[in-house]
């Protein structure tokens, strides 16, 4: 008993004299670059490639008498947003042909840094003997614009 009095003793003096010092080597790890990619900011819009009309404007139709009606299906299309705010995309579609009448389009509106697609149909209706009187291609054309457009050419 004695024995460990004194060794409880001697290690109580050398902790109150400050005689005990506690040291270590610290090593620090080897670093590794973690590559981290961030988008730009902007936007695309890419147009539904399977856009289709439910009848074929061509000179079978116009062989017809009277007004035809038809739509073009899956008009619209893919927004990519990489902004941090929304953007929107008006989808119109006309035809410069006299008697081709198109109504109809949509808009595509994606929230902040996120995708937004649409699809709808688009009717239309052909006079024949106003598009057979009539020189102007018997095209419909689909024009997709920003909403913040104004009328100088896309923004993104």
């Amino acid at each position: 008993m004695k024995k460990v009095l004194l060794t409880s003793t001697a290690l109580a003096t050398l902790l109150l004299a400050g005689g005990l010092s506690v040291s270590a080597d610290v090593q620090t790890p080897e670093s590794l670059p973690i590559p981290v990619d961030v988008l730009a900011g902007g936007a695309d819009f890419t147009f539904n490639t399977d856009m289709a009309a439910s009848i074929t404007v061509d000179n079978a139709l116009l062989a017809q008498e009277g007004t035809q009606q038809g739509q073009l299906l899956n008009v619209g299309g893919i927004l990519n947003n990489r902004n941090l705010a929304s953007e929107s995309v008006t989808v119109s579609a006309t035809s410069a042909l006299p008697g081709l009448v198109v109504t109809g389009g949509t808009t595509v509106t994606a929230a902040e840094i996120s995708t937004a697609s649409e699809s709808v149909p688009v009717d239309f209706t052909i006079n024949r003997a106003a598009a057979l009187a009539s020189d102007e291609a018997r095209v419909i054309t689909v024009i997709a614009q920003d909403a913040g457009d104004n009328e100088d050419g896309p923004a993104f």
